[in-house]
């Protein structure tokens, strides 16, 4: 660095000294000389009442009497009744059942009796309306309905087996 820019250097830095003096000198003027903060009022503020708590003693033995709950919410309201459905031979009919052979599924005709209508249905097919699912189309069809399976027939509709493979009357094929 040259000489001119040493003293170039030296000037600014003095004059950044002195520009920071300023401002602290301007900081301690405003803190002691400046304004002073809020003054009190005048008058002194109304004294706290010296008085007894109007709780009387039969309240504070009242409130002994009685036992903290440790609920917090109330219990929710009970549940509704689960709605009666009707009986599945009131509301589907079998109308019939096509084997088409070889790898085609069978197809259940079920009549809505409501609308007087047959569809065709398959296995895994839902029976709009109704709230019914076909489960499985063999010699009968396996509906679950209302939670529980129903073989429905020509016949009529009556509670599957336990045992899918059993039939009407019990027996293994």
């Amino acid at each position: 660095m040259t000489p001119r820019g040493e003293r170039l250097v030296r000037r600014g830095l003095w004059a950044g000294a002195g520009l920071f003096a300023s401002g602290a000198f301007g900081l301690l003027g405003v803190t002691f000389l400046g304004p002073t903060g809020p003054r009190p009022l005048e008058g002194d503020p109304p004294a706290a009442r010296a008085e007894s708590p109007s709780i009387t003693p039969s309240e504070i033995d009242e409130f002994a009497r009685k036992s903290p709950s440790r609920t917090i919410v109330k219990a929710p309201p009970p549940t509704p009744p689960k709605p009666v459905l009707p009986a599945l031979d009131a509301v589907l009919r079998l109308s019939g059942i096509i084997d088409y052979g070889g790898t085609v599924a069978r197809e259940a005709f079920i009549e809505l009796r409501s609308t007087g209508v047959t569809k065709p249905y398959h296995a895994g097919d839902a029976v709009p309306n109704v709230g019914a699912v076909v489960r499985e189309v063999t010699d009968v069809v396996l509906l679950e309905y209302d939670g529980q399976l129903w073989r429905l027939t020509d016949h009529g509709a009556e509670p599957a087996p336990k045992d899918p493979l059993t039939t009407s009357a019990g027996a293994k094929p």
